[in-house]
């Protein structure tokens, strides 16, 4: 096992799940109203479906690496491109008080199983989701090396799993401990913050791109 690819999974894993998007205010709004388990099971369903798209990146940037070789510098722009478009719409986005209404209630198995089945279904129905893993993945080509052998995808995919579940649990023990100073304003500064990096990111790839 490569510890270096581990580590660059993880932190592609944490990146995917770190922006402010439908899945974290669900998981947000199920730890305020189920405490901190609530979040966690939320989390479950984002991770699953991030390891799944994960592995259909993975294994279909591997089937074309030829391809991925030849095009580097054209799909590192691509991708960066992407990911400048997807910043850009995060930061312009707001969260209304609406969205976090708070309503405890007491801890519900049936409920955790929903609240995993929902947030797993809003991430695998997003086809930026999927596009996002492909982005990352291409650009990172030359790093990640997933064609050098037959081992490297599922170790890659390993660390996406590890990082969405380090951030699920983080956010979730956060927004527990901040419940009562949380409001819709600190969510839209995150949310402007996370897509100004996600696009200074997509600058970086396309600056190397160019360079």
């Amino acid at each position: 096992m490569d510890p270096a690819l581990l580590v660059i999974g993880i932190a592609i894993g944490i990146a995917v799940a770190a922006p402010m998007g439908p899945v974290n205010l669900v998981a947000i709004r199920s730890v305020l109203r189920r405490g901190h388990l609530g979040g966690v099971a939320a989390g479950a369903g984002a991770v699953l479906a991030d390891v799944l798209l994960a592995a259909i990146a993975a294994y279909g940037i591997r089937s074309i690496s030829d391809f991925i070789v030849s095009w580097a510098r054209e799909v590192s722009f691509a991708g960066g491109v992407l990911l400048i478009a997807v910043g850009i719409r995060m930061a312009r986005s707001h969260v209304t008080a609406e969205a976090l209404k708070e309503s405890r209630l007491p801890a519900n198995k049936s409920a955790f199983g929903r609240k995993a089945a929902t947030t797993f279904m809003l991430t695998i129905t997003n086809p930026g989701s999927l596009f996002g893993f492909l982005a990352i993945f291409g650009a990172m080509s030359a790093v990640l090396k997933l064609h050098e052998d037959v081992w490297r995808p599922p170790v890659a995919v390993l660390g996406v799993a590890i990082g969405g579940v380090v951030w699920w649990l983080v956010l979730a023990a956060l927004i527990e401990k901040l419940r009562g100073r949380l409001t819709h304003t600190v969510l839209d500064r995150i949310n402007k913050w996370a897509g100004i990096l996600v696009a200074a990111f997509g600058f970086v790839l396309v600056f190397q791109a160019l360079g």
